[in-house]
């Protein structure tokens, strides 16, 4: 079972409790003109499980990533901030110098366009401003 399953687990025990002690300590009245006891309580269980199983439906598993991206080339401009890989993502192109080291991707002989799914984020240290961190890629 992955950590993620755990986890739901965990919220669903938690609930469970939050359930029990709410049935034992406060006596719930609000529907008892249409509904009796029992499908009071039904109805928190159903609301409390909906809830935890939409929280554990929008969560991203390790397939997933931030972004599409091209990686359209080199950068073979001569200036001292100048070097690496242009990459198009959402219409705009940045740069990156460098890929994870457990990418799997070489492009040293690549053919370009190289289609890619990545995360990743600013270079805090960008020279020229358009240049990105690649913290996870894969080809498509």
């Amino acid at each position: 079972m992955s950590v993620s399953g755990f986890f739901a687990l965990y919220q669903i025990l938690l609930f469970l409790k939050f359930v029990k002690a709410f049935q034992q300590e406060i006596d719930i009245n609000f529907l008892s003109g249409i509904y009796n006891k029992g499908d009071e309580m039904k109805i928190l269980l159903f609301i409390g499980l909906a809830a935890l199983l939409s929280n554990c439906a929008c969560s991203l598993s390790e397939d997933d990533f931030m972004n599409n991206g091209t990686i359209t080339g080199y950068d073979i401009r001569e200036c001292s901030c100048c070097g690496g890989f242009f990459i198009d993502i959402e219409n705009i192109t940045y740069r990156f110098y460098d890929l994870p080291a457990n990418s799997g991707l070489d492009l040293t002989d690549a053919r370009f366009p190289v289609y890619v799914k990545l995360d990743w984020q600013n270079d805090p240290n960008a020279c020229l401003g358009d240049e990105i961190i690649v913290l996870k890629i894969e080809s498509k």
